[in-house]
């Protein structure tokens, strides 16, 4: 979090990291991604959200969710939306950063989590071979796996960052010079 708020130049301002309880192993991704569907787990995060909005105010919290956590994001999003802890345009910005979702999720769910944000955004590589991993483990065909133009969503901007992808995993591009 701290790393991304100073490329993001935003030193002078609040930033909260939130992580659900990974295993933190690669090889536990199983376990991890196994808990997208516990409503404990999103219930945390979405209590969470809701309370920096209710502490920072309307408009000014931006929410950046990476990989796994884009899942969590969306059900936690849904669940504030359907709940009525969020109004629409209460979150400033939305970001999924190397997003782990299944096809289509964003789109899916673009009526409850699009009206909350003011502007949503993804950044996707073809390059990202965490998420070819995971297309390969779960068995189903990711989101964004062919990054599309912007001009395709109208809903959220998606951002391509294989120009800028770097390192073996190209799972973590957001994190780049030149891509904000």
């Amino acid at each position: 979090a701290a790393r991304l708020a100073a490329r993001l130049s935003m030193q002078d301002k609040a930033v909260a990291l939130y992580a659900w309880p990974s295993e933190g192993k690669k090889l536990f991704y199983g376990r991890d991604s196994g808990q997208v569907a516990d409503p404990t787990v999103t219930l945390g995060l979405a209590d969470v959200v809701a309370r920096l909005v209710s502490e920072f105010g309307a408009g000014v919290v931006n929410v950046v969710a990476h990989s796994l956590g884009g899942q969590f994001l969306i059900n936690a999003l849904a669940m504030t939306a359907a709940g009525q802890k969020l109004k629409n345009g209460d979150l400033r910005h939305v970001v999924f950063a190397s997003p782990d979702l299944p096809e289509r999720a964003l789109e899916n769910n673009d009526d409850l989590i699009a009206p909350l944000s003011q502007t949503l955004t993804v950044y996707a590589s073809r390059n990202d071979r965490a998420a070819w991993f995971s297309e390969i483990l779960n068995q189903m065909q990711r989101a964004l796996t062919k990054v599309k133009p912007a001009k395709e969503n109208v809903l959220f901007d998606t951002i391509d960052t294989t120009a800028v992808s770097s390192g073996w995993t190209g799972h973590d591009d957001y994190v780049q010079r030149g891509i904000h």
